[in-house]
């Protein structure tokens, strides 16, 4: 046989005991912050479905306790999953790190960068391309110019010099995609405006 009791009855039942749900929570998740929280979503829970609310069911402390436990549970599983996504995120960070140190230790960038190969396939590449196209290139990352310079020399819009390189860039990222590490120095240590 059920206890009978009013929504109102529930309220006053709640905030008189707030402090024991709250070690209640804390007991589970360990963090005074979240247990008031959960304690506070509980009391939320059982406003929104006060019409729910049997009394003839039972002793209504057991449904509060019950809102909590599940709540904490909840917070624990979706911490827990929380905690494997930042190991794995740290995880692979730390191996880029390693990978960078010993690419670092070994000088594989800077001898790809300057490798013959490399010159090369610039060379040839810078070859095929349109004569104005290649100058404005040059001009950008071999003579240092900046944008507004070379737009200034050859008469052109700035936004034709930024499309230009922009262009060359691409064919040499194309070209070059065996020497990624050159193509990005190559790209970010002379990219001039």
């Amino acid at each position: 046989m059920g206890i009978d009791f009013t929504f109102d009855e529930l309220g006053k039942h709640f905030f008189a005991n707030i402090e024991a749900y709250k070690l209640l929570a804390y007991s589970y998740v360990r963090n005074d912050t979240v247990a008031e929280d959960i304690v506070s979503d509980c009391f939320l829970r059982l406003w929104e479905h006060k019409d729910k609310l049997d009394p003839q069911k039972g002793d209504y402390r057991m449904y509060i306790v019950q809102i909590i436990k599940n709540a904490c549970y909840e917070y624990i599983r979706m911490n827990s999953i929380h905690s494997k996504i930042q190991n794995h995120i740290q995880g692979h960070k730390e191996r880029q790190l390693q990978i960078s140190l010993r690419s670092l230790e070994n000088h594989e960038i800077e001898a790809n960068l300057f490798s013959s190969d490399v010159e090369k396939i610039i060379r040839r590449e810078l070859a095929k391309m349109p004569q104005l196209r290649r100058e404005i290139f040059s001009d950008s990352r071999f003579g240092l110019m900046t944008h507004k310079e070379i737009s200034e020399k050859y008469r052109i819009p700035l936004r034709r010099v930024t499309w230009e390189i922009t262009q060359a860039l691409n064919t040499l990222k194309i070209a070059l995609k065996d020497y990624m590490p050159a193509y990005m120095l190559l790209f970010y240590f002379m990219n001039r405006k």
